[in-house]
């Protein structure tokens, strides 16, 4: 029998760093990626070609001509989109450099707003409905917020480092213990039979507190913390992602 432990009041405080998702270009070929941009029948307008989910490189509406990939870019002359649709999160973070060839016009736009034309002062800073696009003055571009997809359009391009993360308020992923009530934390501990080892007893999405093998005796809970003499278990193997933070 595993010994009690003295009461102890816990506050916890979860986060999660979010998962980079990234294009990785040296997946594909030249002759790929030369095939997708010519054959309109095989690939037609809005095909995904390049992706790591739910990062998409998608063919745009309009010519194109997508010429090369290398270990790390993917040069092409036309439109391309990048399409986030698929990432289920209010507060996005895309970034990709750009270079443009030969002083062309290159347009970008977000959710078919024109941020601008690389050919002339891209602005440094623009402000969208829902997001904001930051540009460094020479290739890197980040774009944050509620958006899902970007379109790049004009003359011969590099695209590089496209990455994808969901960026999120580390409060909403605490547990708050105001939620529950110390007569329910108190049945919990003793009553195996409506509450067996194994049971979730307090959540917040994938952050789930268990009550484990061993005995157990929940005492109280109140807006600050829990308290409880003998055992419990932190489970997050809900948790997509390769980098876990906890803090208790």
């Amino acid at each position: 029998m595993k010994s009690f432990l003295l009461a102890l009041l816990f506050l916890f405080n979860f986060s999660l760093f979010a998962q980079l998702d990234c294009i990785s270009f040296d997946d594909y070929t030249d002759d790929y990626v030369s095939e997708v941009g010519e054959n309109d029948i095989d690939y037609p307008a809005r095909t995904t070609f390049m992706e790591t989910d739910p990062l998409h490189i998608v063919k745009a509406e309009g010519e194109t001509t997508y010429l090369s990939v290398g270990a790390d870019e993917f040069t092409f002359i036309g439109n391309v989109d990048i399409e986030v649709s698929e990432l289920d999160c209010s507060d996005k973070e895309l970034t990709f450099s750009l270079a443009v060839l030969g002083g062309g016009s290159t347009w970008i736009n977000v959710d078919g707003a024109v941020v601008g034309d690389m050919a002339e002062p891209f602005p440094l800073y623009f402000s969208g409905d829902g997001w904001e696009c930051e540009y460094d003055g020479e290739s890197d571009l980040i774009i944050t917020g509620d958006f899902d997809l970007v379109n790049i359009y004009g003359s011969t391009n590099i695209l590089a480092e496209v990455c994808l993360e969901c960026t999120t308020d580390e409060d909403e992923d605490c547990l708050d213990f105001s939620n529950y009530t110390s007569p329910y934390v108190d049945s919990v501990g003793w009553d195996d039979e409506t509450y067996p080892p194994g049971s979730v007893f307090m959540e917040n999405g994938y952050l789930h507190i268990v009550k484990p093998d061993g005995e157990t005796n929940y005492l109280s809970t109140d807006g600050d913390g829990f308290a409880f003499v003998g055992d419990v278990d932190i489970d997050l193997n809900e948790a997509d992602c390769e980098v876990k933070v906890l803090t208790l």
